[in-house]
């Protein structure tokens, strides 16, 4: 269903607000490259405005093939390991495996891919698949419209995330505001010669009322009973109607998850629904309910643990990437446009430890460009920038009572895996960009545009329209941080 909302100048990055739930600002998304405000519009109004198909790490972009090839197919069955193409609409990847792995009754642990794509969107993406016949995947989409799979082949290896090159992006943009259309050739420019604050997307902090850096920091402090309840009960929010849910007030209520189960939790909550199923067996091998069942504490580390490793892994990322856009933003704030002594920098992609150089001297400095900055993603190993940033970058972590030793999550009983560093452009421009203005075909007092670009592995399509639609004053960052003093 179309929510096209008209006049939306402020820069609607989400017509329907459909799943988000945190503001730019809570996440530390604040700098803009560009002094000058953007176009205002409306992005996603319909799936169809937002595709994404990504790009092989050979360059060639991915696509639904439109014949099947047989011959492959049988080759797949005396294959251990397969790829094959994933169409989806709607759903995000993890969603869109979930329902295959249910329909199946296969574990999701058997599917691997380069990265998550966005479920308000029509998006095509590899996908490999170890210990899974060909027939099996076709039987579990057959009467699933949203979902599509084909060009089976045999693969040599498993896809993990960042396999790949990047996405190729194919936006229509709303709802603009005739007269702003004089301003679109100057933004593109601007845009595609300076590019954007290459922060992580809110899509990556959570939705449905679930704050992911929250499920993340919990992680790592161990307390599981938190994660279980920062999911189970999610906070409320004015644009979500995830309270309305039945289940949900029903788990409010009693605090029984065979209850809440009763209550009908719906397809896309698959995790609730894991982690409820789990509770609910512990109650039956322990004969009491939530109030009364006792160490309430294991049930709920033993139910958070039962959930995909990559799951877990992704909540705890999105804590590390809160903290990553806060040190973007903190950056800016100290120089927007100049490399300072102490800074990291790296030209090109990839972007490793191996590669990147500290930044000695005003001279070296000097040598380079905004675009070569680099951040690390916090980690045990990290080796934080030589100048007043890394003071910043601690008390993140001394904030949430954290330290770098506690970055480290459980993998699974009796494993732990350690949280590595990597390193993250804070400026970035997107490759092959062009635009194209036209008449509002539903409104004559508007125009749209389409655009079309390349991004690397990792960067967000919102992020580079946040840069062309936002029309809110653009004033130097201020930073949102907690300053701890000697004496404190």
């Amino acid at each position: 269903q179309s929510c096209v909302r008209r006049g939306a100048g402020a820069g609607s990055m989400d017509s329907c607000a459909r799943f988000g739930v945190v503001d730019e600002a809570d996440v530390g998304v604040v700098s803009f490259v560009s002094s000058s405000p953007g176009c205002g519009g409306v992005l996603k109004s319909v799936p169809e405005d937002f595709v994404v198909s990504e790009i092989r790490s050979s360059g060639e972009v991915v696509q639904l093939p439109t014949t099947v090839a047989k011959a492959d197919e049988k080759a797949c069955d005396n294959s251990d390991l397969l790829t094959f193409v994933l169409h989806k609409k709607g759903v995000d990847t993890l969603e869109a495996l979930a329902q295959i792995s249910q329909l199946s009754c296969v574990a999701s642990s058997r599917f691997g891919i380069a990265g998550i794509k966005d479920s308000w969107a029509v998006t095509t993406q590899d996908v490999t698949a170890w210990g899974v016949r060909v027939g099996v995947i076709q039987a579990a989409i057959k009467d699933l419209e949203h979902i599509q799979a084909a060009g089976f082949q045999p693969a040599d290896k498993m896809l993990r995330p960042g396999h790949n090159y990047g996405n190729r992006f194919k936006l229509r943009l709303r709802n603009i505001e005739k007269g702003q259309e004089l301003r679109l050739g100057p933004i593109f420019r601007h845009l595609r010669e300076h590019g954007f604050v290459n922060y992580i997307g809110l899509q990556r902090f959570g939705k449905a009322g679930v704050r992911s850096p929250d499920v993340g920091r919990a992680i790592l402090q161990q307390d599981y009973v938190r994660c279980v309840e920062t999911i189970l009960l999610p906070e409320r929010h004015e644009k979500l109607k995830i309270r309305e849910a039945p289940w949900v007030e029903t788990w409010m209520r009693t605090g029984n998850a065979n209850a809440a189960l009763r209550a009908g939790v719906p397809q896309r909550a698959w995790v609730e629904r894991r982690l409820l199923e789990t509770i609910a067996a512990s109650y039956t091998q322990s004969g009491h309910d939530a109030a009364t069942v006792p160490n309430w504490e294991e049930i709920c580390r033993r139910a958070f643990l039962g959930l995909p490793k990559n799951i877990r892994c992704i909540y705890v990322h999105s804590y590390l990437d809160k903290l990553w856009n806060l040190a973007a933003t903190d950056r800016l704030r100290l120089s927007p446009d100049k490399i300072l002594v102490g800074d990291w920098v790296c030209i090109g992609y990839p972007c490793s430890m191996d590669r990147a150089v500290m930044v000695k001297t005003d001279e070296e400095a000097a040598e380079y460009c905004i675009q070569d900055l680099v951040l690390p993603r916090l980690g045990h190993d990290v080796e934080l920038p030589g100048n007043e940033l890394a003071i910043l970058m601690r008390q993140y972590l001394q904030y949430d009572g954290l330290s770098f030793e506690d970055l480290w999550y459980e993998a699974g009983e009796d494993t732990v895996e350690l949280l590595r560093t990597t390193l993250r452009h804070v400026i970035s421009r997107p490759e092959d960009l062009h635009w194209r203005v036209g008449p509002d075909p539903d409104d004559d007092a508007f125009v749209h545009v389409k655009c079309t670009f390349n991004l690397r592995t990792g960067q967000y399509a919102t992020m580079v329209m946040r840069e062309v639609m936002s029309t809110k004053p653009r004033h130097p960052p201020v930073a949102r941080h907690v300053v701890f003093s000697d004496s404190d």
